[in-house]
């Protein structure tokens, strides 16, 4: 394989790119037909892309973990508000019982 060959295989053709944006989209959930059908390509084309080891799946991959990392941070950022707010509950609830201001 040539060097043109390795560096090309790693490129996202703007096809692909629309595809991992469509298919990476949890609001819309489209199917890989629908997909196939907004970026005029075959829904074989579409399973190949999704499936076979690659630049497309290396990106999905990504995106799937950035969102996990969003979604683990978001989690992590309401616990601490809920221990914070939960520690103020307690402070107050004992300045009420000694009957401090």
């Amino acid at each position: 394989m040539t060097l043109q060959k390795l560096t090309n295989s790693n490129k996202l053709t703007p096809q692909q790119e629309q595809f991992i944006e469509l298919y990476c989209d949890n609001e819309s959930k489209l199917t890989q037909q629908e997909i196939a059908n907004a970026l005029g390509v075959s829904r074989k084309t579409v399973s190949r892309w999704k499936n076979d080891p690659g630049p497309v799946r290396t990106e999905i991959e990504k995106k799937e973990k950035l969102r996990a990392l969003g979604l683990l941070s978001l989690a992590n950022n309401a616990m601490e508000d809920i221990l914070q707010n939960g520690r103020h509950f307690l402070m107050a609830k004992l300045m009420l019982k000694r009957g401090t201001p």
